[in-house]
């Protein structure tokens, strides 16, 4: 609807508002026949006197071929690390080191006080420095699958090993990847060398 705002804001000839958008969107969803309402609801099953199982519903997608796009995912995939989102999978692994440290920090105190686990401003913040705020969200989902599977942290066809205490032993060519993402000193800046 947004979008349609600018085409019909020169025609009405005045500043249009939350309410004359909901007033055109009500009056254009009138203008829909009920057949055109009933076609749309069949197309995605949503139509109660048309609908089926969801077993029944998946296999009509699969003969479509709308499901094998999934299947090609699943067949490529390597490792767990292929279906992260791009917040995670652009973070160095140093970065991403550092925010499991934190979501497993949270997580350890919540434990040791058996309490619910307790997304501080604080914690967010932290986690905000490695990924975008609208994305901090996504990097606890990273976390659980990072437990499930080592590789999704350091993602170059080497081995990644979590022992026991939490520590996170790599091969030469992952351990090569993590040292190489060391970020240098940071230089104070001070009279001297301005």
């Amino acid at each position: 609807m947004r979008a349609n705002l600018e085409l019909i804001r020169h025609k009405l000839g005045k500043k249009v508002d939350q309410r004359s958008l909901v007033a055109l969107a009500i009056d254009a969803q009138l203008k829909v026949s009920k057949a055109e309402w009933k076609g749309s609801h069949a197309c995605v099953n949503t139509q109660p006197s048309a609908r089926v199982g969801f077993k029944e519903w998946i296999k009509r997608l699969d003969d479509r071929g709308v499901l094998s796009s999934g299947e090609k995912f699943f067949a490529k995939r390597t490792s767990l690390f292929d279906a992260m989102p791009a917040c995670w999978a652009n973070m160095s692994v140093e970065h991403r080191h550092k925010v499991l440290t934190i979501i497993k920090d949270v997580c350890e105190t919540a434990a040791l006080c058996n309490t619910k686990v307790d997304w501080s401003k604080g914690t967010v913040v932290g986690l905000a420095r490695h990924a975008k705020l609208e994305d901090v969200h996504k990097l606890r989902a990273c976390c659980l699958v990072a437990k499930e599977d080592p590789s999704a942290i350091v993602h170059d066809g080497g081995t990644v090993t979590v022992h026991e205490d939490g520590t996170v032993s790599a091969s030469t060519n992952v351990q090569a990847q993590v040292e190489a993402n060391v970020p240098e000193e940071p230089v104070v800046m001070t009279k001297s060398n301005v």
